[in-house]
Protein backbone atom coordinates (compact mmCIF):
# COMPACT_ATOMS: atom_id res chain seq x y z
CA UNK A 1 0.00 0.00 0.00
CA UNK A 2 2.94 2.51 0.98
CA UNK A 3 4.33 1.62 -2.29
CA UNK A 4 1.44 3.07 -4.45
CA UNK A 5 0.63 5.94 -1.73
CA UNK A 6 3.77 7.94 -2.59
CA UNK A 7 3.23 8.22 -6.23
CA UNK A 8 -0.64 9.00 -6.04
CA UNK A 9 0.62 12.10 -3.60
CA UNK A 10 3.17 12.85 -5.72
CA UNK A 11 1.13 13.15 -8.51
CA UNK A 12 -1.75 15.07 -6.60
CA UNK A 13 0.66 17.82 -6.01
CA UNK A 14 1.96 18.26 -9.31
CA UNK A 15 -2.03 18.55 -10.41
CA UNK A 16 -2.54 20.71 -7.64
CA UNK A 17 0.35 23.13 -8.42
CA UNK A 18 -0.46 23.41 -12.08
CA UNK A 19 -3.66 23.82 -11.15
CA UNK A 20 -2.77 26.26 -9.01
CA UNK A 21 -0.81 28.03 -11.89
CA UNK A 22 -3.84 28.05 -14.37
CA UNK A 23 -5.55 29.68 -12.01
CA UNK A 24 -3.32 32.67 -11.39
CA UNK A 25 -2.98 32.72 -15.17
CA UNK A 26 -6.82 33.83 -15.64
CA UNK A 27 -6.75 35.52 -12.89
CA UNK A 28 -4.12 38.03 -14.09
CA UNK A 29 -5.66 38.21 -17.28
CA UNK A 30 -9.21 38.88 -15.99
CA UNK A 31 -7.30 41.76 -14.18
CA UNK A 32 -5.21 43.03 -17.05
CA UNK A 33 -9.15 43.24 -18.66
CA UNK A 34 -10.61 45.19 -15.65
CA UNK A 35 -7.41 47.55 -16.06
CA UNK A 36 -8.06 48.27 -20.02
CA UNK A 37 -11.71 48.66 -19.49
CA UNK A 38 -11.67 51.49 -16.31
CA UNK A 39 -8.85 52.88 -18.67
CA UNK A 40 -11.56 53.21 -21.70
CA UNK A 41 -14.06 54.03 -19.01
CA UNK A 42 -11.69 57.04 -17.84
CA UNK A 43 -11.00 57.97 -21.66
CA UNK A 44 -15.26 57.94 -22.58
CA UNK A 45 -15.95 60.06 -19.43
CA UNK A 46 -12.99 62.69 -21.07
CA UNK A 47 -14.43 62.49 -24.20
CA UNK A 48 -18.18 62.99 -22.83
CA UNK A 49 -16.78 66.14 -20.71
CA UNK A 50 -15.54 67.90 -23.75
CA UNK A 51 -18.75 66.80 -25.99
CA UNK A 52 -20.71 68.66 -23.66
CA UNK A 53 -18.62 71.39 -23.56
CA UNK A 54 -19.04 72.32 -27.20
CA UNK A 55 -22.45 71.42 -26.94
CA UNK A 56 -22.92 74.45 -24.40
CA UNK A 57 -20.49 76.58 -26.46
CA UNK A 58 -22.86 76.09 -29.98
CA UNK A 59 -25.67 76.67 -27.78
CA UNK A 60 -25.14 79.90 -26.10
CA UNK A 61 -26.72 82.48 -27.27
CA UNK A 62 -24.29 84.79 -28.43
CA UNK A 63 -23.29 82.34 -31.15
CA UNK A 64 -26.35 81.47 -32.39
CA UNK A 65 -26.84 85.53 -32.80
CA UNK A 66 -23.28 85.71 -34.85
CA UNK A 67 -24.18 82.49 -37.19
CA UNK A 68 -27.60 83.64 -37.71
CA UNK A 69 -26.13 86.96 -39.04
CA UNK A 70 -23.53 85.27 -40.79
CA UNK A 71 -25.25 82.67 -42.50
CA UNK A 72 -29.10 83.67 -42.84
CA UNK A 73 -28.37 87.24 -42.84
CA UNK A 74 -30.72 88.30 -40.10
CA UNK A 75 -30.98 91.30 -38.38
CA UNK A 76 -33.02 93.46 -35.85
CA UNK A 77 -36.15 95.04 -37.00
CA UNK A 78 -35.83 98.52 -37.26
CA UNK A 79 -39.96 98.89 -35.43
CA UNK A 80 -41.70 96.71 -33.65
CA UNK A 81 -45.32 97.19 -34.34
CA UNK A 82 -47.46 95.28 -31.57
CA UNK A 83 -50.82 94.25 -32.58
CA UNK A 84 -53.40 94.27 -29.87
CA UNK A 85 -56.33 92.01 -30.41
CA UNK A 86 -60.31 92.11 -30.05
Amino acid sequence: MSNLALPLFVLGLLITGAALVHVRHQHRLAYVEVADQAAERDRLNVEWGRLMIEESLWTSPGHVEVESRRRLEMREPKKIFFVKGR
